[in-house]
């Protein structure tokens, strides 16, 4: 009966707050240099390329979509002031708000819209996001204020796709300047938004500049850095020195100690992140899934959350948090490390075995420490399992080989769900369509049930109809054991006492935009 409590205590905490809103006390003020400091390095800025809520937080400040999300979760208008959807559910009418211009002086129209949206789902250009817009089968212009989006069937969940960062409108002057296809156009973003980029140094920072022509009115900040700062400890330190202003994935164990000093707050914001061990279906040891099962048996989720996370956290009985519409908590896996030496004796390896996992360290809360614990409760079993960490970069370059290439046994990652729908993470990371280096199903798992099921659902409006689809979804692939989820954690964010106005989604996505520094 606990995760109908916790459900009850994230909804209520949403309709207290919003996503987690900062409620400022001051008189907000202008001027002054945002120093935020995120563990990993931006690889690029393009949002039909990056990957990684980091580098969200960045491009939501520099391009607008046609819908957003407001703190409470609603879809709400953006660059698009009202819109329709045809009978069949195919054909959606969007109006663009006027008078908008972009960083480079041109003005929003719907031709920026076709250019933008069309990139991102042309085949030729092989954008690893493009499965997100993957149900758009078109875009058409209307006139200058007008755009036609016509879909490829009805696709339930548009608006929360279209919100995403990799629907934002580029200008189509940069895109036709820079090119549509090539790198350069990840580092010369032209967006609407109410920061501009500046500068970036590669592995080290992007800096980005208040917009002063921005339609929604001027924001308070003059500038915004993003430092990159591997070291848990030592984004800790540049906080509490005054070096940073913000920080991100404040370790568990600094939490009281930074609570108590009055010059740092510290937010504990709701999350929809799931952590997990990820495996390799198609190359053993993983392509036998009583291995995949045991793995899932011999790790201690509650107490990976009371030792490592100090308890922030609860523990993951789906791929998705309860947070997700089309949750449905599957309740097959508790710690049975009995379990998991029969299934491991049953899949031929009654002496156990060897395996290695891989994961990054500063990307994820307690990422590092959570895999070192792991190895300690698969030894009990009879797994040796070699730790091997590798920098964020490199680390979604080796996932993201195709079967042929990869080296990928096991890996530790967090996948969150931006559109707060199961929709999303089903097509993008377990459908058999979705494997590398095309897509995000780095297990190289496939279902043709699952399959079958991701597209009926895709495509069914009915609530009831798709909440029972994805219902089977979950409980065909918790059976698979792909992944071995082992968690879902908050936000830990810790700020200077005068920065105010920050907020976030539960999909980690922080919002920049308003935050102000007072004295």
């Amino acid at each position: 009966m606990l995760r109908p409590v916790i459900l009850l205590v994230v909804v209520g905490f949403f309709l207290l707050v919003g996503f987690g809103s900062l409620v400022a006390q001051e008189q907000p003020q202008y001027g002054g240099t945002l120093v935020y400091a995120i563990g990993v390095p931006i690889s690029t800025l393009d949002p039909g390329v990056g990957v990684g809520t980091p580098g969200q937080t960045i491009r939501k400040a520099i391009w607008e979509t046609l819908v957003d999300r407001d703190r409470e979760g609603n879809i709400v208008p953006k660059l698009a002031t009202a819109w329709e959807v045809s009978e069949d559910g195919m054909r959606w009418t969007f109006h663009l708000r006027q008078g908008v211009k972009f960083h480079d002086g041109s003005e929003l129209t719907a031709e920026d819209v076709k250019a933008s949206l069309e990139r991102i789902i042309n085949p030729e250009y092989a954008l690893p996001r493009s499965k997100t817009l993957a149900f758009i089968e078109s875009v058409e212009v209307i006139d200058r204020y007008t755009v036609v989006i016509n879909t490829k069937y009805p696709f339930a969940p548009a608006l929360s796709h279209l919100a995403m960062d990799v629907a934002s409108i580029m200008s189509k002057k940069a895109l036709d300047t820079y090119g549509y296809k090539t790198e350069e156009i990840g580092w010369h973003p032209v967006g609407t938004g109410p920061y501009k980029y500046e500068k970036h140094v590669p592995e080290e920072s992007v800096t980005l500049v208040r917009f002063d022509d921005y339609w929604g009115g001027r924001s308070y900040l003059d500038r915004i850095v993003f430092v990159t700062v591997r070291e848990d400890a030592t984004r800790v330190a540049m906080l509490e020195t005054g070096e940073a202003d913000v920080i991100v994935n404040v370790p568990a164990y600094e939490v009281e100690r930074l609570k108590a000093d009055p010059n740092i707050k510290v937010y504990i914001w709701p999350g929809n992140r799931v952590a997990h061990i990820g495996m390799n279906c198609q190359k053993p040891p993983f392509d036998d899934v009583r291995i995949r099962q045991a793995i899932n048996y011999a790790v201690d989720r509650e107490a990976l959350i009371k030792g490592v996370l100090m308890g922030l956290g609860y523990p993951a009985d789906s791929i998705v948090a309860p947070g997700v519409w089309g949750y449905h908590g599957v309740k097959k896996y508790t710690y049975d490390p009995d379990r998991a030496r029969e299934l491991l004796a049953e899949a031929g390896y009654p002496d156990g075995l060897k395996v290695t996992i891989w994961t990054p360290q500063g990307r994820y809360f307690m990422d590092k420490e959570t895999v070192v614990a792991i190895q300690a409760q698969l030894r009990e079993v009879g797994i040796d399992a070699e730790v091997r960490v590798i920098d964020w970069t490199t680390y979604l370059s080796l996932l993201r080989k195709p079967l042929e290439q990869t080296e990928t046994q096991a890996y530790f990652l967090g996948w969150e769900v931006g559109t707060l729908d199961i929709a999303y993470l089903l097509d993008l990371v377990f459908s058999s369509k979705a494997w590398p280096p095309k897509y995000w199903n780095t297990m190289f798992y496939k279902n043709e049930r699952v399959d079958q099921l991701i597209e009926e659902g895709k495509r069914t409006f009915d609530p009831a109809k798709r909440r029972e689809i994805y219902k089977e979804v979950q409980e065909l692939i918790m059976e698979d054991a792909p992944w071995a989820p082992l968690f879902v954690y908050p936000q830990i964010i810790a700020t200077r006492a005068n920065v105010h106005g920050l907020w976030a989604w539960p999909s980690e996505t922080r919002i920049v935009t308003e935050v102000w520094k007072g004295e």
